[in-house]
């Protein structure tokens, strides 16, 4: 009943189906993740930057090693997760490609 803002049920398809306000929600939602990837980079970029001043060492090398590696752990942990499934040879395009990705950005 869409009056009680429960889900319709599709005789059809014998399975419900979502409201009409469900498929407007998604442009929120993907505006929203934009927003909060935006605002957890700035963030950590400032962190790193400021753990570099701390420790007297340069922007630059903080930049280099701690940011370049946080953005290959998801890589290294998908490879991972891959290989142990049992195709090795994805692990190993996914991980030569994502390197060569970062190289060229």
């Amino acid at each position: 009943d869409p009056k009680r803002g429960r889900p319709d049920r599709d005789p059809a398809a014998g399975r419900e189906t979502c409201p009409m306000w469900g498929h407007r929600l998604y442009v929120v939602t993907f505006v929203m993740s934009i927003v909060w990837i935006a605002v957890f980079s700035y963030f950590l970029v400032w962190w790193v930057e400021r753990a570099g001043w701390l420790t007297c060492v340069p922007t630059v090398v903080m930049g280099l090693t701690f940011l370049a590696a946080g953005t290959s752990v998801p890589d290294l942990v998908t490879s991972y997760l891959v290989s142990k499934k049992g195709y090795g040879d994805m692990a190993l395009s996914s991980s030569i490609g994502s390197n060569l990705f970062d190289i060229c950005v």
